[in-house]
């Protein structure tokens, strides 16, 4: 008898039932070979507090969402529960009817992949992203459920404005801070290097859900790990071009900053967009050496608005809950 890849993960309980939450996700892989020119993103959203901060966002006319995580706060080792809040946020009117029309990717953070500041030691992780699959309708074969992680990419856009999203995974494999400790794994880190150098796309985005710019030290972030910090400097020293630009969530804040990776003296650029439904002004405590600004200490979403040339430009603007911009800054890139 010859069983398929699927089912016998499945049964050997490495895959969960699959099944979806009701109303489907639109993919991104819709906007292959097509026009693609503002892109929205934001993270940290209780599924409990009013969702009207979605038909502010749906006012930018956005061709994709990205969500950067704690896309819901689970907050639990029990998968029903997980499930349950899920299902929650689908169940908002505001959310339905954006997700009805704009298509969304998504990675997670540690409150929607399980516990706060959660690893790769989170013994649920395995249910987890099945659950975070079936939310984000990803098919059955998906590569998705089969690697040590949700990291993912598209290529996005109509040549020769191509768009390629990737969406790392901080949590899967996360070690404990420190030296020698890695928070993406190797299996990721190798795909992760595939993905940039032999991308054919005028413009990268790398989806991190904590900061990868930061020294505030109240946070997480990349600084925690210094091997990664060093071999992502090494990678973006290869790849030697500024076309790449950085997403982050985690901080219930957000602040644009930037870092010049050397020997090649190019400077990289990280918006940072967190706080949809809850914000803090403890982030005005402790600086961000990298940053432009103070960081903005209210609820919040971002937008890139992609100029095309030449000169490429980026317009990376962050909104508060009720429309108004409250920062703002244009970055030039070479394809």
């Amino acid at each position: 008898m010859h069983f398929s890849k699927l089912t016998l993960l499945v049964l050997l309980g490495f895959v969960g039932p699959i099944s979806g939450f009701g109303q489907k996700h639109l993919s991104p892989r819709r906007l292959e070979g097509r026009d693609i020119s503002v892109i929205a993103f934001g993270s940290c959203n209780l599924q409990g507090m009013p969702q009207t901060i979605w038909k502010v966002i749906q006012r930018q006319q956005p061709d994709l969402w990205i969500w950067m995580g704690d896309n819901i706060y689970a907050d639990t080792r029990d998968t029903s529960i997980l499930r349950s809040k899920y299902q929650k946020q689908l169940a908002s009117p505001e959310y339905q009817n954006f997700i009805a029309q704009i298509p969304v990717a998504a990675t997670w953070d540690d409150h929607d992949f399980g516990v706060n500041d959660a690893d790769s030691s989170y013994p649920q992780k395995v249910h987890s992203k099945n659950i975070f699959c079936d939310f984000f309708n990803e098919p059955p074969d998906a590569p998705r459920r089969f690697r040590d992680g949700i990291y993912e990419s598209y290529d996005l856009g109509k040549k020769p404005h191509t768009v390629r999203l990737i969406l790392l995974d901080t949590r899967y494999n996360k070690g404990q801070p420190g030296p020698g400790s890695s928070m993406l794994g190797e299996k990721q880190w190798a795909w992760f290097e595939d993905q940039l150098l032999r991308s054919p796309a005028a413009l990268n985005i790398v989806v991190s859900s904590i900061q990868v710019f930061a020294d505030r030290i109240v946070t997480e972030r990349w600084g925690e790990f210094p091997r990664d910090v060093a071999r992502l400097d090494s990678l973006l020293n290869v790849y030697g071009k500024n076309n790449v630009l950085f997403l982050s969530g985690d901080i219930h804040g957000a602040e644009i900053a930037r870092k010049t990776i050397y020997p090649s003296g190019i400077t990289f650029h990280e918006i940072t967009s967190s706080g949809m439904t809850h914000s803090t002004f403890l982030l005005n405590l402790v600086d961000n050496t990298f940053a432009y600004d103070p960081p903005y200490c209210h609820k919040n979403f971002g937008i890139l608005k992609i100029k095309w040339g030449p000169p490429h430009r980026v317009q990376a603007q962050i909104y508060s809950y009720k429309g108004r911009l409250v920062r703002e800054r244009f970055i030039d890139f070479q394809q």
